[in-house]
């Protein structure tokens, strides 16, 4: 998405436009169910598949983005192959793989890999008393600290079916390559391809964090599944000021409709500033039997201190 270029303009604000833009491609791009993340100014990408067919095992490679050159590479192939996994950046410089599918089984384990010269993927050493779940696919990891991750998932095999979605804190210690799962008391909904965003929430003495989950599931309900304080919580601001201008004039404009975006799955959903930014994903439809899966690509913000309202932003 670019701002500044395109054709679409917002009455007040000229200078905040915003449409689709292709930038390039690359073959080492093809694929699905992967990470990406933010390590170092360069987008990091790992694993994924790039075939329906279950025989095939997932990718192990991992490929580096340059958003400012736009050159892909492959930095390094052997590592786990896992699709369906989380990923998580620790202190701009390690990438952590949890769990995932593994071509055979949902597994819980966890890697790291360091992106600095000389380094290597390393399987990390599970802590004395750790409480790893039974396996994860379709999971998400949102980081509060260097040291602590919270993982949201239907827990499992592959023939299993469970009402519930289980609560863990990933406690990590990088350095001395060692982790621990500790299960929390709360539970949400089952679910698996949902999103989950670490949202501010500012009151009149404190603010807190909460954690929101939303779709893998057929609802289109918004789901509040964790609280933290400012001293639990160590967040990786992103830098955006014309995108987040942009999403606001959008919104006080008035030229966006308040309308849900159904229940997804396979989407994307990333805090932009004050604004959780929605992408695609899958919605079905059971009007036809089997269920349906259709492809969406419309654009939803979710403003924080707003309540649980999407807004539609656009259909470009």
């Amino acid at each position: 998405m670019q701002v500044g270029g395109g054709r679409k303009t917002v009455p007040g604000v000229p200078e905040a436009q915003c449409v689709w833009k292709r930038v390039g491609s690359s073959e080492l791009l093809a694929r699905a169910f992967h990470s990406i993340n933010l390590v170092g100014g360069k987008l990091v990408v790992f694993g994924g598949m790039r075939t329906s067919e279950p025989r095939v095992p997932p990718l192990n490679d991992l490929v580096v983005l340059d958003p400012t050159t736009l050159t892909v590479e492959r930095v390094v192939s052997g590592g786990p192959s896992r699709s369906h996994h989380g990923a998580v950046t620790l202190h701009d410089r390690w990438l952590l793989l949890v769990g995932g599918w593994d071509g055979k089984r949902r597994v819980v384990e966890v890697h790291a890999f360091d992106l600095e010269a000389g380094g290597g993927w390393n399987e990390l050493t599970p802590g004395h008393g750790s409480q790893p779940p039974v396996g994860l696919s379709g999971h998400t990891c949102t980081k509060l600290s260097d040291r602590e991750v919270v993982v949201v998932g239907r827990e499992g095999g592959i023939h299993t079916q469970r009402r519930f979605a289980s609560i863990f804190t990933l406690h990590v210690d990088i350095f001395a390559q060692r982790y621990w799962y500790k299960e929390r008391e709360s539970r949400t909904a089952s679910r698996s391809g949902h999103s989950a965003i670490l949202t501010r929430v500012h009151g009149h003495a404190t603010s807190r964090y909460e954690l929101l989950v939303f779709g893998g599931r057929n609802s289109p309900e918004i789901e509040m599944v964790g609280i933290w304080t400012d001293r639990d919580v160590r967040p990786d601001p992103l830098h955006a000021p014309r995108l987040i201008e942009y999403l606001r004039s959008l919104i006080t404009s008035g030229n966006v409709s308040p309308r849900s975006p159904g229940a997804l799955r396979h989407h994307s959903m990333t805090l932009v500033g004050p604004f959780g930014v929605l992408y695609g994903g899958e919605c079905s439809t059971r009007q036809q039997t089997p269920p349906a899966m259709i492809s969406s690509s419309t654009t939803h913000a979710l403003q924080e201190g707003c309540g649980s309202t999407f807004r539609t932003v656009t259909r470009r």
